[in-house]
């Protein structure tokens, strides 16, 4: 692996665009967050059209070679406030893919916890 590349300065409308369109899915790690933190995938699904990238958060993957972006933001109900953390992936045939890796319910938690 070379160099890891740029963060991309679009990933938020990029993600909204793929959660838009359909083309999202949940890692199998993902599914146990969300499972665990009793979160559904309504809320998943409003967080990432209408919450904020937290871009200090961004974190790169040497693993998977790919940036992995953090969006938060309040429920439709605002009883839960969630940070879900999400990566592309570029299929030629589908385009973006955008992958839940995490869902973490940052409610009653402090800002520097995760996972």
């Amino acid at each position: 692996m070379g160099q890891k590349p740029p963060k991309d300065p679009d990933a938020l409308y990029r993600i909204r665009t793929a959660v838009t369109e359909g083309r999202y899915i949940e890692t199998f790690h993902g599914i146990e967050r969300l499972n665990e933190r009793h979160v559904n995938r309504l809320e998943i699904k409003y967080v990432l059209l209408n919450g904020k990238r937290d871009e200090i958060r961004d974190e790169f993957s040497k693993e998977h070679n790919t940036w992995a972006y953090r969006i938060e933001g309040p429920t439709l109900d605002r009883d839960k406030r969630l940070r879900i953390i999400v990566a592309l992936k570029s299929d030629p045939l589908m385009g973006d893919v955008a992958r839940i890796v995490s869902v973490i319910d940052i409610t009653k938690r402090g800002r520097d916890e995760d996972r």
